[in-house]
């Protein structure tokens, strides 16, 4: 052996893997004892093949300052050397690794012990020499660079052996038996399992993330009591969450609706931003801003909120910083709340939400903590959730390649044919609980309730029976025998000239982006005349208001053609938009392109959109002689109204700011209501409120001071009216979580009553004939329904 360096510090060329096994080279038959405060078999790994002569052997394990647990050393080294064991590779090699170093534990010269208190000297003492320094019996600490040992000669050796290894050696005790216990039961070892035994590894493997943060949850000794009390089933929720923000940094929360998504997400909140006192954002609906804002300041966690729809906007970064009081890199947590409104990749609110995460929070490297809060993650296609995963993993599509799914949107694929394979993937990424499954699991659930007088009363969650009736009317009824007779004119004669304006070219069609073209824009005018059904279902006054409207549309868009100006598919479509209150509104501006007149038969071409302006004229002329008093689907409901008000509170729901700014004004004129509050919320029309005016309007509805508030759905989405027991739905929504979302606001926890119940107004025939509406809904729910679980019935 050639004389080493005084300094052995693990550089090339001096480390002490390669110090130990030339000693034991040179010295076959010399004594060995270690003392180290952590020892890995890959260390064993490293001298194993010089170990074979030595005449004895003793390790001498002891604590290091480092350890600071409550479980005892012992059980700290064998839950490391467990971990160990569990990260290698299924080999042969990694077999017999295992094998060897119990064979060599098992020898009777072989003795290990453990110190079980504080020893922060780590020495390697043979018979002519010993090493002391900074490196434990690890891989790392004979290899890695950086460690600073030295070595002494024999007298050293023989004295140090005697005079401090003997002293700790005496006071320590046996681990040998333990330590080769733990290799026997460990996948490469003899020890065999019943099914039973393997069965509940397999399981505890699936969860074991979850369990250890059980374990680990805090006991908050010395600081401020919880603001936010949680149920058994929603406390439960919080182990699950930590162990996966901890290994993605995301999470969606997708309890059905009235499970209380917003305490659990509130509980994240407060831990973060009051104990932590980390900087925190929550996204939310507009119409949700004040009711975040009251919750996080009853909480002491700071009021940053950004709305959806100032994420949408241009300088939603200037908006961000501004709500988050500080540099946006300091947010540790962000709280997305209605995040099916992230369905759509092409939407500004998705692309402006990557940008700010990604581009702006993300400094670094350092990604914020994602909760994505929603009741229903899907709202047509598996293809909603798929999105709304992307950002959370933002845009990351091999996340989950350890759950075998290399990648997200080949996964997402596959699933189109088979939407229970999404079941894995949400049980990885998601929690998603059902009322049926709270029933069955947790029968003793109770909840805290605030009193007036300042205590705090435990009362039982009992989850109302949802008691579905259909309120059945004739549209032919409403439209005074003229129904057929305007169906018919949508449907069939209507030319729908501008949606078709390339079959008018004098040419013909020469390309195949031509056809592309032609076939998107008939698509859209089978849109179109859909959105006029939809208004003519859902009141005479909306159906009034388009038609007129679109006449209008008409009469501008032949002035347009004829000075050789059109308008853009842009300009269109914010008139579409501005139709269909369901789509989103984007910030457009009117723009006209050239119209090259010559190119087209022009004379054709007015000809139709003169008859499509004299048709809807007569279908206005009509409607117009259609008065309130002869409207027998608002006779219909002021009836039902007038019988359900006798007991209890009604909230309505309707899908556009016409149709509730009509029944609204027309059942206020009525005497028979006079004794009855009514209030009525929307965004826009006679009946729209801004934010802080509908949370005075809910506080005294839930004072039981209004008797019938009617919306449109800007108050499906996170509104808490469960002093509600009837909720009516005065026209159907074509989007079924949209249904789901209404009848969660009255059916949630905390409701008084054993039995609430849902109206919807169902047209009998007519309507369903054209669209087969209730099909498509029907359909869109059980598409939902195999993909994530439904738990309550909704069209009865």
């Amino acid at each position: 052996m050639p004389i080493p360096k005084e300094i052995i510090d693990n550089s090339e060329g001096n480390k002490l893997v390669s110090f130990l096994n030339d000693v034991l080279k040179d010295n076959p038959k010399t004594k060995l004892d270690i003392a180290t405060a952590f020892f890995n078999i890959q260390a064993f790994v490293m001298v194993k093949d010089n170990l074979d002569d030595v005449e004895r052997f003793r390790l001498l394990l002891g604590k290091a300052p480092e350890i600071r647990s409550e479980k005892t050393l012992g059980d700290v080294l064998l839950s490391e050397i467990r971990k160990e064991i569990e990260g290698f590779d299924l080999t042969k090699e990694s077999a017999n690794t295992i094998k060897l170093f119990i064979d060599f534990l098992k020898k009777e010269n072989i003795e290990v012990r453990l110190f079980d208190k504080f020893l922060h000297g780590k020495a390697y003492i043979f018979d002519n020499l010993i090493v002391i320094g900074s490196s434990n019996f690890t891989s790392a600490g004979l290899t890695r660079y950086g460690e600073l040992n030295t070595w002494k000669q024999e007298s050293q050796a023989i004295y140090t052996r005697k005079e401090w290894f003997e002293k700790f050696w005496a006071e320590s005790r046996d681990f040998k038996d333990e330590l080769i216990k733990i290799l026997e039961e460990s996948r490469f070892g003899s020890k065999e399992y019943t099914p039973y035994e393997i069965y509940i590894k397999t399981l505890y493997e699936f969860q074991k993330e979850d369990i250890i943060e059980e374990e680990k949850r805090e006991k908050r000794k010395g600081v401020p009591k919880t603001k936010v009390n949680l149920t058994d089933f929603q406390e439960d929720a919080i182990p699950r969450i930590k162990s996966r923000l901890n290994k993605y940094g995301a999470i969606l929360i997708a309890d059905s609706v009235g499970l209380g998504k917003t305490f659990i997400g509130g509980k994240l909140l407060e831990e973060i931003g009051y104990y932590k006192r980390e900087n925190i954002l929550v996204i939310c609906p507009a119409q949700l801003r004040e009711m975040w804002k009251k919750f996080l300041k009853n909480i002491d966690v700071k009021e940053n909120v950004l709305s959806q729809e100032e994420l949408a906007s241009k300088n939603f970064i200037f908006k961000a910083k501004k709500a988050v009081g500080k540099d946006l890199s300091t947010v540790k947590l962000v709280v997305v709340d209605e995040s099916h409104n992230f369905r759509n990749p092409l939407s500004n609110r998705w692309e402006n939400f990557f940008t700010l995460v990604n581009d702006h929070i993300a400094k670094m490297g350092r990604r914020p903590y994602m909760l994505f809060l929603t009741a229903t993650p899907i709202n047509n296609t598996p293809w909603d959730l798929y999105w709304q995963i992307m950002l959370l993993v933002l845009m990351e599509r091999s996340t989950f390649i350890k759950e075998n799914i290399p990648d997200l949107f080949k996964f997402f694929k596959q699933a189109k044919d088979a939407p229970s394979l999404l079941n894995d993937l949400l049980n990885e990424i998601s929690i998603r609980r059902t009322r049926d499954y709270i029933i069955k699991n947790y029968p003793d659930a109770h909840i805290l309730r605030d009193l007036p007088n300042g205590e705090v009363k435990e009362q039982k969650i009992i989850f109302p029976e949802r008691v579905l009736e259909n309120v059945n009317y004739q549209l032919d009824k409403v439209y005074k025998g003229m129904y057929k007779e305007i169906s018919d004119t949508i449907t069939e004669k209507l030319t729908m000239a501008y949606y078709r304006i390339l079959e008018y070219k004098k040419e013909g069609l020469k390309t195949e982006e031509e056809r592309l073209e032609l076939g998107r824009m008939m698509a859209i005018g089978g849109i179109f005349r859909t959105i006029l059904l939809k208004r003519l279902e859902s009141s005479v006054y909306a159906f009034k208001k388009s038609v007129s409207k679109h006449i209008t549309f008409l009469k501008k868009l032949k002035s347009y053609l004829k000075s050789g100006k059109l308008l853009t598919k842009k300009t269109f479509f914010k008139y579409l938009m501005n139709i269909d209150e369901e789509l989103e509104k984007e910030d457009l501006k009117d723009v006209l392109t050239k119209f090259e007149l010559e190119d087209y038969d022009v004379d054709k071409l007015f000809q139709d959109i003169d008859k499509d302006i004299h048709l809807l004229n007569k279908i206005l002329e009509k409607v117009n002689t259609i008065k309130p008093d002869d409207d027998a689907k608002l006779k219909v409901l002021k009836e039902k109204l007038l019988n359900l008000s006798k007991d209890g509170q009604i909230v309505l729901f309707t899908y556009y700011a016409d149709t509730l700014n009509y029944i609204y004004n027309e059942i206020r004129k009525d005497k028979r209501f006079s004794k009855l509050k009514i209030e009525a919320i929307s965004s826009s029309g006679l009946t729209s409120k801004n934010s802080q005016q509908r949370e005075r309007i809910i506080e005294r509805f839930f004072k039981k001071e209004i008797d019938i508030l009617m919306s449109t759905d800007v108050l499906s989405e996170g509104q808490n009216l469960q002093t509600a027991k009837h909720l009516i739905n005065y026209d159907l929504h074509w989007n079924p979580t949209r249904m789901i979302q209404r009848a969660g606001r009255i059916d949630r926890i905390g409701s008084p009553y054993k039995r609430i119940f849902v109206y919807n107004f169902f047209p009998e025939d007519e309507l369903e004939e054209l669209l087969k509406l209730v099909k498509i809904l029907q359909n869109k729910i059980i598409a939902i329904d195999k993909s994530v679980g439904l738990d309550q019935t909704i069209l009865g």
